[in-house]
């Protein structure tokens, strides 16, 4: 069974009445009964006419839509957690169900079911590592591929070699390594995240720069270290299967000219 985690952090609130709550909005979560009005939402979100809030909660969801004559699925969940000392908040939807803890069990909980056979999904961070670094971190990667006329060994020696970064050649022409000598993931500065699994969205961004660079190349990014996980930086093993010469040659005459434009 695969876990989503969703990327936000919540609120369980008691409110006066949902007027004012914008329901097209996602991750909106109500309950009306004869004795109150609740809502669960992203914390940026909390409503004014809120008069009792419990802030500091992660969660996920159970990824797809479940069948209902399945039975068990949020006890088993929940044994789990209880046997670590996690305790949940649990909403059930029409097509799942979401499972909440405290933020300060969120990693220790990811592990535990990890441990369990759960899978959490990492496709999720892709589109999250594109909109990281599209803007900011892709232009300078290009300039750099420019500069050294995509000559990956030069590159890796001598253009990733920086106070943040540092490139090596393992393998001329194929394998290189890459390392961060800082954690630059803001998610992770911010608190937000502290989870090694977060090092995977640092592995899908390095993908996507190089699908960039690339896009007729194949390559495969690997983990080797990172700050998470104990090291002092983070480090990643990076395979080239290059692709045809011609159209990469003339994807570099592209960027090369549009970098000609700007300047």
């Amino acid at each position: 069974m695969t876990l989503r985690i969703i990327d936000e952090v919540f609120s369980i609130c008691k409110v006066t009445d949902y007027e004012t709550i914008d329901l097209s909005s996602p991750y909106f979560f109500t309950a009306s009964t004869d004795e109150e009005k609740s809502l669960v939402c992203p914390t940026r979100s909390v409503p004014a006419n809120t008069v009792e809030r419990n802030d500091g909660w992660r969660a996920f969801r159970i990824d797809g839509t479940l069948d209902y004559s399945l039975i068990g699925i949020i006890a088993k969940i929940s044994k789990v957690l209880a046997d670590g000392g996690v305790g949940i908040f649990a909403i059930s939807t029409f097509n799942t169900d979401y499972i909440l803890t405290k933020s300060e069990s969120f990693d220790r909980a990811l592990h535990l079911l990890q441990s369990a056979g759960y899978s959490i999904d990492n496709n999720s961070y892709r589109e999250e590592a594109i909109e990281c670094v599209k803007d900011h971190v892709l232009p300078i990667h290009q300039q750099i591929y420019a500069k050294y006329d995509g000559d990956f060994d030069r590159i890796y020696s001598e253009g990733y070699n920086s106070r943040s970064y540092q490139g090596r050649v393992i393998e001329p022409g194929k394998v290189y390594g890459l390392s961060y000598l800082e954690c630059s993931c803001p998610k992770v500065k911010s608190g937000l995240r502290s989870n090694p699994e977060q090092c995977e969205c640092s592995r899908q961004s390095i993908l996507y720069i190089l699908s960039q660079l690339e896009p007729d190349s194949k390559f495969d990014v690997r983990i080797e270290s990172t700050i998470l996980r104990g090291s002092d930086r983070c480090s990643f093993i990076i395979t080239r299967h290059k692709g045809n010469l011609f159209q990469s040659r003339s994807h570099l005459a592209e960027q090369s000219s549009g970098f000609s434009q700007q300047d």
